[in-house]
């Protein structure tokens, strides 16, 4: 027995010495999953209580998220038209869930960002990842924003989740997450070109 509680405390202390704020990397470097959020599409987009993933700004007439599949992996995201300015402020990855979350344990949020073009992505735009305890973005929140070097095709990040601050004047509670949101940032005019763009794991 004592052997074996040794070998865990050494797992876990290896863990904790993991390096820390890498934003993008290999597949082989991906860290133990404590928790993976369902891959669900909300039944209806429209509607913030519907649990699963969305874009926020389909009331807006944007394109909902739906599943693809891109380079022999399935995600959820949409190809955006690029005829209007700043069309990236339209892109938004949710995933809303009633059952809160636990997340005391979590040392990293890693997922795969699907780009078609890398070229559109530039020095102008960020990535803001935003969780909340509230069921709803802007509250109850921590939140980052990264500048990843993304390439065409899928991209692994991995974000320090203690590089995560508060983003609300409530506190969010780290007991009871049920809420994500990832946000694509910046001004770009891409005149009549189109951009896909899917999360995945």
């Amino acid at each position: 027995m004592k052997k074996i509680v040794s070998v865990l405390l050494a797992a876990l202390l290896l863990l904790s010495l993991m390096a820390t704020a890498v934003m993008t990397v290999g597949a082989e470097e991906k860290t133990k999953v404590l928790y993976e959020i369902p891959n669900v599409l909300a039944s209806n987009q429209n509607d913030g209580k519907s649990e699963g993933w969305r874009n926020s700004k389909v009331d807006a007439g944007k394109a909902p998220l739906q599943e693809i599949q891109l380079n022999d992996q399935i995600g959820f995201g949409a190809t955006f038209s690029g005829a209007e300015p700043n069309f990236f402020n339209t892109i938004r990855f949710l995933y809303y869930t009633a059952t809160p979350y636990d997340l005391s344990d979590i040392k990293y949020i890693e997922f795969d960002l699907y780009i078609s073009d890398a070229t559109m992505y530039t020095a102008a735009n960020s990535i803001m990842i935003e969780l909340c305890s509230s069921g709803r973005q802007d509250s109850y929140e921590i939140s980052t924003d990264i500048k990843p070097a993304l390439e065409e095709g899928w991209n692994h990040i991995r974000i320090d989740f203690s590089t995560l601050k508060s983003g609300s004047p409530e506190p969010f509670d780290i007991t009871a997450w049920n809420f994500f949101r990832l946000c694509v940032n910046g001004p770009y005019d891409t005149g009549s070109d189109e951009l896909t763009m899917a999360i995945a794991n």
